[in-house]
């Protein structure tokens, strides 16, 4: 219960458009893989794919005794144009049988037709006796009815009405036929159906120790891959020349199918069996009774020898004794030539050597029965992860666990292909995967991208618009949610703004907070900081938050020791235009507070709140009444005193809060003090550190001296004065406890 809890919540975060995407595209495929309604994209695809596994993984025959003798262009310049006379057909045949010793011919020719009474006579004299096979041609196969999955007792029916609506030309003969149609009995395994045939003159098959059709099979974009096994003609199933030229070799056979799925009402024929005393030879075919031939490679992969040297005797013996030859022809002219997944332009009697060698090595390719469900369940599966993995994981996890799956499946695929000879379709199952993963991806991306960009937009109104990017790649974070974080908080005001808004008009005042804030604002960001908002002539900015950075208070006093550097630089332009000088106070806290869009349902803001927050800006207040740049609290100086030399300033209790806080300057950093400048600034927080003991020591007299002493002092005057009125209240109303030099502000 647990599992199909946790899965309803991971399929709860797909998004509507992927659902509809992956199911849409499950069912295109489906429907193609099961016929019910072939996609003619996917069948492009898939035989791209198939030309490609050719070609990259060609059979490689362990035994390889076939031979072509070619009709080719030599020959017909030497012999004169075809059809060549049957006597010097005969000649042929006597000279390959006696002088050459071949093993087995095939007659990669149609006989159909007499030529005259001596040279039938003299051609069938050359057949009779010899392991000679010869060829014949079927016209017009279709396979219209494995398209409508008609079941065999349909198929009698339907394949006798097709037949007997055709005329039919059968000038010779045919073979007896190697099935009968009730051989398929409770199998929907459907041969190609034939219109017609010429046949073969009766005295060159009585003659011909066996026969078969020469016809290949072109699939639908004109790609010739398979040659069918057994075509359907009348009452009969006729096979190849190719099996009928391996029957003869082996010395004659019968042929059965095979019996393991005999039994299993609807299962198809998986392949044919030739049987003798002395071996079987088994042929995979597919549910159309159609052999996969894996080609080895393009035209010329086997041994040819011109017919013209054969007839002179010129042909070399070694090549041609106890060999099976195929006589065909490889010359243009004579149109024999087809389009294959090796080459466009591919000799057809290569076509049949090549189907010889694949029957002899046992190398034939198959289509496993389980290739549909394989292809529809892997694709069913991927889809769900999919759905579940696209709701968490970003994009680009996802693409690359897309990729991952892709090339496991081609590679298992290549596999299979090169051990175990099977073909199973590649192109649905990744078009399925790409066309649906990579639709409901390219939209979770779009998505992705869109949220991104409102991520960044929302966040540079703060951050610098690296670390804004920096957050946009993440937009699967709720980095609006309030959560706490450790954050350095700076609050920085311009002294004495209140009365320069009443002495300049209104535009000039809104030019000199530009011109001050931008270089205070640019201060911030180019140290890290995230700007939470202006109020007035103030900046609130803290550290930490909405990305965690190293050493929070480190950055903040940085900022602020090169804000003070910067409005320096900007006192002479402001000088320069009659404007006032410009002082800025900056006070820096750090501790826990609570970070992220806060407000109410009208408006609300991305903001920092808590105590510490609150410390901080009662600190920077203090500065007006110490006369300094900058104060910061304890914690911030212990974080940074490795670095910076800080003045003790006071310790008090600011308004609204019970407990003291120590306060301190920070004077400079170490690292870019002289020994002069060190001594210098050391002398001060000696002569600060030694007024300030009186004072906490409640000998009033003895500080206001020492305050005195220090009134003129460029940097510890405004401080000292300050002192001196804190010392006149003390002497007038006494604290009521003991006196420790923890002075309570009741003024922010």
């Amino acid at each position: 219960m647990n599992f199909i809890r946790l899965l309803g919540r991971y399929l709860g975060a797909a998004r509507p458009f992927s659902v509809l995407v992956l199911g849409t595209v499950y069912v295109v495929v489906a429907c193609h893989v099961l016929q019910v309604f072939p996609n003619g994209l996917l069948q492009v695809l898939e035989g791209y794919a198939y030309n490609q596994r050719v070609r990259l993984l060609p059979a490689k025959p362990v035994v390889d005794p076939i031979v072509i003798v070619d009709i080719d262009e030599a020959s017909l310049a030497q012999l004169g144009r075809w059809p060549w006379t049957r006597f010097r057909l005969a000649a042929l045949i006597d000279q390959l049988f006696d002088q050459y010793q071949v093993h087995t011919l095939g007659l990669d020719l149609l006989l159909s037709e007499s030529e005259s009474g001596p040279a039938d006579e003299a051609l069938a004299a050359a057949i009779e006796g010899r392991r000679v096979v010869v060829g014949y041609h079927f016209n017009g196969p279709s396979n219209a009815l494995a398209s409508q999955a008609v079941m065999p007792d349909q198929m009698l029916t339907a394949r006798s009405s097709v037949i007997g609506a055709m005329p039919k030309t059968v000038p010779g003969v045919l073979p007896e036929s190697d099935f009968s149609p009730e051989a398929l009995k409770n199998r929907y395994s459907v041969s190609m159906v034939a219109k017609s045939s010429s046949g073969i003159l009766k005295q060159f098959l009585e003659a011909a120790a066996d026969a078969g059709h020469i016809n290949p099979q072109l699939d639908d974009d004109g790609v010739t891959r398979r040659v069918p096994a057994l075509i359907a003609f009348e009452h009969g199933l006729y096979t190849s020349l190719s099996i009928a030229v391996i029957r003869t070799a082996i010395g004659g056979a019968g042929m059965q199918a095979d019996q393991i799925n005999q039994r299993v009402p609807g299962a198809a024929i998986e392949w044919l069996e030739l049987v003798n005393p002395k071996q079987s030879v088994w042929i995979p075919v597919d549910r159309e009774l159609m052999m996969q031939i894996p080609f080895k490679g393009g035209p010329g992969s086997f041994t040819y020898v011109s017919a013209v040297d054969v007839l002179n005797g010129r042909a070399d013996p070694a090549l041609l004794k106890d060999k099976i030859v195929l006589l065909g022809t490889s010359a243009s002219g004579l149109f024999d030539l087809r389009n294959t997944p090796v080459s466009s332009v591919f000799p057809g009697v290569e076509i049949h050597a090549n189907a010889v060698s694949a029957i002899l090595n046992q190398q034939l390719l198959q289509k496993p029965a389980w290739n549909d469900a394989w292809q529809l369940v892997v694709l069913a599966v991927v889809m769900f992860l999919a759905l579940i993995v696209m709701g968490y994981a970003t994009p680009v996890l996802a693409l690359a666990g897309m990729v991952m799956i892709l090339t496991a499946l081609v590679g298992l695929n290549l596999y299979w292909w090169k051990e175990k000879l099977w073909v199973v379709p590649l192109a649905p199952t990744l078009f399925g995967i790409i066309a649906g993963v990579g639709a409901a991806l390219l939209e979770r991306w779009v998505s992705a991208l869109r949220q991104s960009k409102r991520v960044e937009g929302t966040f540079a109104r703060y951050v610098p618009k690296e670390v804004a990017r920096r957050l946009a790649k993440d937009p699967e974070r709720d980095l609006m949610k309030a959560r706490e974080h450790h954050l350095a908080i700076m609050f920085t005001d311009i002294a004495g703004f209140t009365g320069l808004a009443r002495k300049l008009p209104p535009e000039q005042i809104a030019q000199l907070l530009r011109e001050v804030l931008t270089p205070l604002s640019a201060t911030i960001h180019e140290h890290q900081g995230t700007i939470d908002k202006y109020i007035g002539d103030a900046v609130m900015a803290f550290w930490g938050a909405p990305l965690e950075v190293q050493e929070p208070e480190q950055r903040a006093l940085d900022a602020a020791m090169m804000m003070v550097t910067r409005l320096s630089l900007l006192q002479d332009s402001l000088k320069a235009r009659s404007l006032p000088r410009i002082a800025i106070g900056i006070g820096i806290h750090s501790g826990i507070a609570y970070v992220g869009d806060m407000g109410s349902s009208f408006r609300s803001t991305y903001t920092a709140i808590g105590d510490h927050v609150n410390l901080a800006a009662r600190v920077e207040g203090l500065t007006r009444f110490y006369g300094v740049s900058i104060l910061v609290t304890e914690t911030v100086m212990k974080s940074c005193e490795a670095n910076y030399l800080f003045r003790f300033v006071d310790r008090l209790i600011v308004k609204g809060y019970d407990s003291a806080v120590s306060i301190y300057e920070p004077l400079a950093l170490l690292a870019s003090l002289s020994d002069a400048q060190n001594d210098l600034y050391r002398s001060w927080m000696k002569e600060w550190e030694d007024a300030h003991a009186l004072y906490r020591n409640a000998d009033w007299e003895e500080a206001r001296l020492a305050m005195l002493r220090l009134i003129a002092h460029p940097h510890l005057g405004a401080g000292a004065k300050a002192f001196l009125r804190r010392i006149d209240r003390l002497e007038k109303d006494p604290p009521l406890r003991r006196w420790d030099g923890v002075w309570t502000m009741d003024e922010k």
